[in-house]
């Protein structure tokens, strides 16, 4: 199977919907592709890992950290 190029690049900032439907924006950490089991990989669906960064002092997290998104769940470029 022949490899799917990624669409975005590391170090873009990207708004994307999360799973559970809330509406988030983040920078792109880690490029990677579906794993079905741990042995296989499928080539052909790129993910990415989006990394948000906490603002608010009261939140103990810096930052959080989203895997396996996939395409059909980023909404849009941001400069």
């Amino acid at each position: 199977m022949k490899k799917a190029k990624h669409k975005y690049k590391l170090g873009d900032k990207l708004e994307f919907k999360y799973f559970d439907g809330g509406v988030r924006q983040g920078i792109v950490t880690k490029l990677d592709y579906v794993h079905n089991t741990p042995s296989t990989t499928d080539w052909s669906k790129p993910t990415y890992t989006i990394t948000t960064y906490n603002n608010n002092p009261k939140l103990r997290a810096n930052k959080y950290n989203y895997p396996c998104i996939q395409l059909d769940r980023i909404l849009c470029k941001l400069n």
